[in-house]
């Protein structure tokens, strides 16, 4: 089983100068525009990116390098992931970088009331681990080695790493789903999205970004789903669609070898392609999906995720996210006010992202519970009161 991350720190990056976010279940990021809360999903794209061979080149060349990343006054970026798996272990992962590539990365572990650190020197591929015993620092050096891929033993030092390093890897970030109409791509000359045209078969273990590959997920979990968690998926799929609809299909290409998605209704023998699903639709389509593919994940991250969505379909893709949050961490940016009054546990839920425009820095707050459920008392959600203007009757002081 993966390993799951429980927080994130973030130094140097934008408006994000000394910023902690502890993470489980489900944590919503609110907060007006440019209070950085893309930078945050950013930092989590950041991580992921850093098993990647060609992350320096990444940084630069997708992130815009040091120019449009690095706050001004720092000389690196700083990340530090907390993780743990099923209580057996804990362990941070710290990376320092900028456009010259990865200055600094180490990992500390803890298990079996022994710490390691193994810092790693990617440049000679050489990878140490040393013994700490308290706050005495390097006590001892167990070893050295060229590679710990081989080291498989159960809470062995290397194979805790391995895990580590997998965890980093099984980061899932989402950005909102490229439902571009048909005619408005052509219009302009623009390709149509796959998730509207037909695409190459092939195994799909998890959901792409922007949905590219949502007819190869569906495809997959009507064929390889057992029946009951099939009919489970349409279920989900008519909570939000409606129960006019019978199934989601996939139909093949006349060329072969490519397939493109379909809704049928009931008592019809029509097919609705995905060209003329609704943009609303056709992105239910694919959070069903991104929730009911047995995915691999350390952490769930997704960029507004009311993008398109009609406020009944947006209650129900919460209701998916929820579901996903007690077995691994998703954290959500959102600025809709209908989600908030949504959520069943607001003061432990959300976030808030304050930007301080003298110090220019983010600020991170979050809500008093004991306050805020009596505000509640008074009002149907939380939306409602921030739209209201009392949020300071109930937060806390800055955490950061």
């Amino acid at each position: 089983m993966t390993a799951h991350i429980t927080s994130i720190s973030i130094s140097g990056l934008r408006t994000l100068e000394q910023f902690k976010l502890d993470l489980g279940g489900l944590t919503v990021l609110i907060g007006e525009n440019g209070s950085g809360k893309s930078s945050v999903i950013e930092a989590f794209e950041l991580l992921r990116r850093l098993t990647n061979n060609e992350f320096t080149s990444n940084y630069n060349h997708i992130h815009g390098g040091d120019g449009l990343l690095l706050r001004q006054g720092s000389q690196e970026i700083r990340l530090l992931v907390e993780l743990s798996q099923l209580g057996s272990w804990q362990a941070t992962y710290e990376v320092w970088f900028s456009k010259v590539g990865v200055r600094y990365e180490a990992i500390r572990v803890c298990a079996e009331d022994s710490t390691w650190i193994r810092p790693v020197n990617r440049s000679l591929n050489e990878l140490e681990v040393f013994s700490l015993s308290g706050d005495s620092g390097f006590r001892e050096l167990i070893s050295a080695y060229e590679s710990a891929i081989n080291q498989r033993a159960s809470g062995h030092p290397d194979q805790i790493v391995r895990d580590v390093i997998d965890a980093i890897r099984h980061i899932d970030v989402h950005l909102p789903f490229d439902t571009l109409a048909h005619w408005a791509a052509k219009s302009q000359g623009s390709r149509v999205p796959p998730m509207r045209d037909s695409v190459t078969i092939a195994p799909a273990p998890k959901l792409d970004r922007f949905g590219s590959n949502l007819p190869c997920v569906y495809h997959q979990l009507q064929n390889e789903s057992s029946r009951e968690q099939w009919d489970y998926t349409m279920e989900l799929v008519r909570m939000g669609l409606g129960e006019w609809v019978e199934s989601v299909n996939t139909r093949s290409d006349p060329g072969g070898g490519r397939i493109a998605l379909s809704v049928k209704p009931r008592h019809t023998d029509t097919q609705i392609p995905a060209a003329s699903l609704s943009d609303g639709q056709l992105a239910y389509l694919a959070f069903v999906a991104l929730t009911q593919l047995p995915t691999e994940r350390s952490v769930l991250c997704f960029d507004e995720i009311e993008l398109h969505l009609h406020p009944k379909m947006l209650s129900q893709v919460l209701y998916l996210l929820e579901v996903v949050a007690e077995k691994v961490p998703v954290v959500v940016t959102t600025h809709s006010r209908r989600l908030l009054d949504l959520l069943s546990n607001p003061a432990s839920s959300v976030a808030i992202l304050d930007f301080d425009s003298q110090r220019w820095r983010t600020e991170l707050r979050r809500f008093d519970a004991e306050a805020l459920s009596a505000w509640l008392k008074d009002y149907e959600g939380l939306g409602k009161i921030l739209d209201a203007g009392y949020q300071e009757s109930f937060l806390s002081e800055p955490a950061s």
